[in-house]
């Protein structure tokens, strides 16, 4: 990762609580702040500050400022952190005096996990429906690349479930795939086929 990261915080409650706020973000970052925006109605604050720091968000010096307000109740802040050009982001909230930081799921994690709940769902229907033939008509290709390293672009033609309870799929030209060589594509396509109806039941 590079050397900066960029954080934006918004932050609402009352007035005072705003004000306590930005003047204690100030005095820590100082030239380091930047107030995007700050206003008050009678009874609420808001306020939208930006701050860089080095390498990820400032946990500590997060919990040593809100530590330092006179008062928590009714204040809610959160605060996004993310590098330009990396994977890191993270987000943090307060909320009823207690700082939550969480570092959600990166995109990759985010896939696999939507691939692996598609091929519970196909398992699933092969289950209750039994084997999958998609007939001579399949208009969905399944593509992968051959021990010479060709693309193949074969239709699929049958999914099984076999015994130890894994998917197996045959494409049209004879090539059996395996649970492990399904990609996130080949389920999306699979479960694409299945919605339409156009696979029978055995």
């Amino acid at each position: 990762m590079s050397n900066t990261c960029m954080n934006t915080l918004n932050a609402e409650g009352r007035p005072i609580q705003i004000e306590e706020l930005v003047n204690k973000m100030s005095g820590h970052f100082g030239d380091n702040l930047d107030i995007i925006d700050e206003f008050a109605t009678e009874d609420k604050g808001y306020a939208t500050l930006s701050f860089n720091s080095r390498w990820q968000m400032p946990q500590k010096e997060l919990l040593e400022i809100t530590h330092l307000l006179s008062n928590h109740e009714g204040l809610y802040i959160r605060v996004l952190a993310e590098e330009a050009g990396e994977e890191y982001f993270e987000q943090a909230i307060f909320s009823d005096g207690k700082w939550t930081f969480e570092n959600p799921p990166t995109i990759n994690v985010q896939i696999y996990a939507l691939t692996t709940q598609g091929l519970e769902q196909i398992r699933q229907h092969i289950k209750e429906k039994g084997n999958i033939d998609f007939g001579e008509d399949c208009t969905r290709v399944a593509l992968y690349v051959n021990d010479d390293g060709d693309a193949e672009c074969p239709y699929f033609e049958r999914i099984e479930l076999e015994t130890n309870d894994k998917l197996s799929v045959l494409l049209s030209d004879g090539l059996w795939l395996y649970e492990d060589d399904l990609t996130t594509v080949h389920v999306m396509d699979i479960l694409t086929l299945i919605e339409e109806g156009r696979a029978n039941r055995e």
